[in-house]
Formats: C-alpha cells, structure tokens, sequence
C-alpha cells in the first residue's frame, strides 16, 4: 500500500538514516516511530522513503494510510481499521463496522505475530492513533504529524526543521536542473528565500517553473516578492502552502487563534511570552499557554532561551504571512471551533 515515490528524494540523510536503523532493529521493543514538523516540512516524503528502504524486513506486507480527509478533518479510527483489516484480508461485517472495540479486537487478532509495518500519515493525536497500533512486537509504526505524541518516546520522534539554503537549492536543482539555477544564481537564491525553508513551497516553485521552461528563475523570484501575493504564488494544480497551513490553523481554539492572528504584525526575530502578553494585553501566563499550543501545532518554533531563560519563539515566513491574512473571525470562520 506504499504511495509512489514523490520524485527525487533529496536531503534528510541523517534523519533518513537513524529512521531506517530504528525500523529495522530487532531487540524485542515496541518500534512506534514519529516525524513532526509543520505542514509541508517533508513529513510523508521522509517516511515512504524509509518504509520503502526497509520493506524487506517486513515480508508480510506495508500498509499505508491517511489519517485526514483531503479537507483536513480526521478520520474516526473505526473507518481507519475498516480499510487497514481489508487490506489484510479480513473485511469485518456490515454489522461490526461501526464497533470500534470490536474492530480493535479483530485487527490485533490479525496482525498479531505478524511482520507488518505500518504508516500512519497525518495523525492528529493519540486518542486517533491507539487502537490503530497493530498487536505484538514483531510489527513497526512509522506516523506522521504536526503535534508529538505521548504514546511515542522522544528518542524515537524525529522532528523535521525547514531545510537550509544548501538543501533547498539542491531540492529545486532537482527539479528545474542545475544548469538552469547556475545561469540565475541571485535568481536562485532569492527563491529559496520567500520558499522560507519548506520542501512543499520549493517543489511548488520547481513545478511552476519546469512548466514554464522560457522562464528565467528570476521571473518567479520577482512574483514572490510581494508578500501579498507570495502564498497565492505558492500553488500549482491542486497543492499550495497556503491550504496545507490552514489545515493546522483550522485545529486551533480560539485562543490560539488570536495569539496567532495577533502578533502576526511583528517582525520575524525570536520574542518571548512577555512581549506576546503586551501585544495581546493578556497575563502572560496565559500567553505563554498559547504560544506553547502554538509550538505543538507547528505553527511556531522554539529558538532558544533569553538572557532571563524565558523561551524564545520564532515565526516561519510563510506561517507569519498567512496569519497576518487572518484578522478576524469573519474572515476566517473555518478557523475557529
């Protein structure tokens, strides 16, 4: 059930590297393995790609599934197993298809003993997760999503950061050709600039200009340089940044969503909760809170401590330009819940 590779894989070798050790190591622990990161950082891509480098070590099958509809609501882990026990041979009765605890019965009855692995895309928390995990040691789980989960240790969750310039430049080269990148290099360069980092923004930006091979680099460069315009730039066919970062947006409560909304107007050097608490006009405990929410939605990042060792939080470009564009409930009432 593997998707097909999505194109060259490039970079992410160390992460690459210990995922596929932890996948295929045999000691008798549980092998539940997580990659975080904010929407369009590379999640799924890392993860078929380890899955497919280690499905040799598990001869009884690779399973695949999306725990979120295309509009970014999750799925209920009863229509989840549904699929998971056809896939495996075993569709469960009309009549048990709706009874979650019966479905969890049947579905480690099945992969109980079995050398299976599994990957579970796009989860949403461990309440989603849990019964989805299939019985005994002898199977792997690789999931992925933007909030970490308690149910996997921290050694064993990989949180993927936006790659630096040395790998976006050889993540569009791969897509556009080197030869086209060294003919523009300031072109180049500003690209993965307003890209901010993200795989999902920088094959967006390859895709267009492949299409468009009369284009310099620097033509494109020029229509992202508007932060106005830079997300609705950043489409192509059905993919965009910005639809992929609303999907986290729309899990917000409305606290979170104001802090978000909020201090979008900042600039994009690190600040504390002591600064958000001023520009919300909140304690800033509470502010804090949000800011932590926040971080565990991917929506923002932790950039260290301050001199008084209070956390310091940092905006990605593209995540900032998106919440400047959510003022008010208004304009944005799929946000709110």
């Amino acid at each position: 059930m593997l998707p097909a590779p999505y194109g060259e894989f490039t970079g992410r070798r160390e992460e690459l590297a210990a995922l596929c050790g932890r996948l295929t190591r045999e000691d008798g622990r549980p092998r539940r393995l997580l990659i975080t990161g904010m929407a369009g950082v590379g999640k799924t891509a890392l993860a078929v790609r380890a899955a497919q480098e280690c499905a040799a070590h598990f001869p009884d099958g690779q399973l695949f599934v999306e725990l979120c509809h295309p509009d970014g609501a999750p799925k209920e882990p009863a229509e989840v197993l549904v699929r998971l026990l056809r896939a495996l041979g075993e569709p469960p009765a009309a009549a048990v298809s709706g009874d979650l605890e019966e479905l969890v019965r049947l579905y480690r009855t099945r992969t109980s003993g079995a050398r299976l692995l599994l990957v579970l895309d796009g989860a949403v928390g461990d309440r989603q997760v849990a019964p989805l995990l299939p019985g005994g040691p002898a199977s792997a789980v690789l999931i992925t999503g933007q909030a970490r989960l308690a149910r996997v240790a921290g050694a064993d969750t990989t949180a993927l950061a936006p790659v630096d310039d040395e790998e976006a430049l050889e993540l569009l080269a791969s897509l556009v050709g080197h030869d086209r990148l060294e003919a523009d290099p300031d072109g180049a360069d500003d690209l993965v600039a307003y890209c901010a980092g993200l795989p999902l923004a920088l094959h967006i930006a390859g895709a267009r200009l492949a299409a468009r091979p009369h284009w310099p680099v620097a033509r494109l460069a020029a229509r992202l340089a508007d932060p106005d315009a830079r997300l609705g730039e950043l489409a192509y066919g059905d993919v965009s940044v910005r639809e992929s970062l609303v999907h986290a947006v729309r899990r917000l409560h409305a606290a979170e969503l104001t802090a978000l909304t909020g201090l979008a107007d900042g600039d994009a050097e690190p600040f504390c909760a002591q600064y958000a608490a001023l520009v919300l006009g909140t304690a800033e405990e509470e502010a804090e809170s949000s800011l932590d929410e926040l971080v565990d939605h991917a929506l923002l990042e932790l950039s260290g401590l301050d001199a008084q060792g209070r956390p310091l939080y940092r905006w990605n470009d593209l995540v900032r330009l998106l919440a400047g564009s959510l003022t008010t409930r208004d304009a944005f009432p799929s946000a709110m819940r």
